[in-house]
C-alpha cells in the first residue's frame, strides 16, 4: 500500500495568517476547496491511504476534519495544537502509520501538477527514493545534483546545482526509511531556513548508500492562491477532470 502524507501544519514562518483568514488549502475555487484539487490530483490507482496532519484550530474553526472525510472517507487525520520545526517534523507526527515497509509519498497541501501520477510512481523501480522535479534555474527553488547514471548525489536548497528543481512531492520505497533518516537529520541539526525540511532527508539516505532517483514531470506545476489558483484549475481542466 502507498501511504500519502499531506502535512498541513508548517513551521512558525510559513502558512502565516490572521485568526479569521481562511487557510489557502481551504480557499474555494469553482465550488471546491483547494485541498480537494490537491488530493484528487495525486490520487493513484494503486491501493493507498491519505494521511493529513492538521492544526487543531483549523479543525475547530473550519470543520476541517469533516471536509477531509468528505473528500477521502477512509483517510487518517493527525491533529496537533502547535506548529512544528518544519515539514519533516510534521510528517513524523504520522509515524505510527508510516514506520513500516509500505511505500510513502509526501506532498504539499496547495499545489497541483499536470502529470500522470501512476506513471510517476512507476519510476521508483529499484530505487530507495524518488523526487519529483521540474525544469528551473531560479534561486527560489531547491535542486538535486545527479551523476552520469541519473542518480541523485545531493539535495540542496536555493543552490542552482542543476536545472532539476524539486516540485515538493517526495517518495520513499519504505516509510521506515523516511522515519529513520528524518530522525538522524534532526539529531544532526540539519536545517533549511531554520526548519527541518523533507528534501534533506535524502542526503542522509545517500550518505548511507541508499539509491535515489528523480523524475522530471515538465513545467506544468502550479501553486494555488488567488487568481493563480483559478488559472491553474482552468489550465489543467481540473473542474471537468476531477468532478
Amino acid at each position: 500500500m502507498l501511504n500519502i502524507v499531506i502535512p498541513w501544519v508548517g513551521g512558525s514562518n510559513r502558512y502565516a495568517e490572521s485568526y479569521y483568514e481562511t487557510p489557502k488549502p481551504l480557499t474555494d475555487i469553482f465550488g471546491h476547496p483547494v485541498i480537494e484539487y490537491v488530493t484528487q490530483n495525486i490520487r493513484p490507482k494503486c491501493e493507498h491511504r491519505f494521511i493529513y496532519v492538521c492544526r487543531e484550530d483549523h479543525i475547530e474553526r473550519f470543520e476541517l476534519d469533516r471536509i477531509l472525510r468528505e473528500i477521502t472517507p477512509d483517510c487518517e487525520i493527525i491533529v496537533t495544537d502547535a506548529s512544528t520545526e518544519g515539514d519533516a517534523c510534521t510528517v513524523l507526527l504520522a509515524e505510527e502509520f508510516i514506520d513500516n515497509d509500505d511505500e510513502l509519498m509526501i506532498a504539499g497541501c496547495a499545489q497541483v501538477i499536470d502529470t500522470n501520477i501512476d506513471a510517476y510512481l512507476d519510476e521508483m523501480r529499484g530505487y530507495d527514493g524518488l523526487i519529483m522535479t521540474t525544469p528551473a534555474n531560479q534561486p527560489k527553488w531547491s535542486y538535486v545534483k545527479y551523476d552520469e547514471n541519473g542518480e541523485v548525489t545531493l539535495v540542496r536548497e536555493k543552490e542552482d546545482m542543476s536545472n532539476e528543481a524539486i516540485v515538493g512531492i517526495y517518495n520513499f520505497k519504505r516509510g521506515s526509511d523516511f522515519v529513520k533518516y528524518a530522525y538522524r537529520m534532526i539529531a544532526n541539526d540539519v536545517r533549511e531556513n531554520n526548519e527541518f525540511g523533507v528534501a534533506p532527508v535524502y542526503n542522509e539516505m545517500i550518505n548511507d548508500g541508499k539509491r535515489i532517483s528523480f523524475c522530471n514531470v515538465g513545467a506544468d506545476m502550479h501553486g494555488f492562491g488567488g487568481a493563480e489558483g483559478a488559472s491553474a484549475c482552468m489550465q489543467l481542466d481540473l473542474c471537468t477532470d476531477f468532478f
